[in-house]
């Protein structure tokens, strides 16, 4: 739909109010539409507004969506529930093996609690999975610096 290119535009510029009004127009016109649901939900945490509900609601229509898997992870590790936030960012590679996104966020959940082994796991298959793409790359470089200073 429409409005949710114009949601995804606007939050690629960090335009996080005027996403959450695309998103929920998104919703209700889509409705349901797990997806603009979980983008809702993500636009309101970025705001520091609580995204449970459209979160939740999202996970509740499409529970395997790779998509809602992934954002609500996002969620939940912004509210500091890192082994939901692990769970959910494990569920959305599972549903999706080839997406280089899930797999590097998938590395930050492992880093979070606190299992080094796994994060460089997965940071290395996202770079693998990007075809070497340099931001990838980038993130995989600034993993072993950070070994490397602590």
């Amino acid at each position: 739909a429409a409005t949710m290119q114009v949601g995804l535009l606007l939050a690629g510029h960090d335009l996080w109010p005027y996403a959450e009004r695309a998103f929920d127009q998104a919703a209700v016109l889509g409705k349901p539409f797990p997806e603009a649901l979980a983008y809702l939900g993500l636009a309101r945490d970025k705001q520091g507004k609580d995204g449970s509900a459209p979160m939740e609601q999202a996970f509740a229509l499409a529970p395997d969506n790779a998509q809602v898997l992934y954002l609500l992870g996002l969620h939940r590790r912004s509210v500091y529930d890192y082994a939901g936030s692990l769970d959910n960012f494990v569920n959305a590679v599972a549903a999706d093996t080839t997406n280089p996104a899930y797999a590097a966020e998938l590395s930050t959940a492992y880093r979070l609690v606190g299992d080094l082994e796994n994060a460089e796991k997965w940071l290395k298959t996202a770079v693998t999975l990007s075809n070497d793409d340099p931001r990838f790359q980038e993130l995989l470089s600034a993993f072993y610096a950070d070994l490397n200073n602590n």
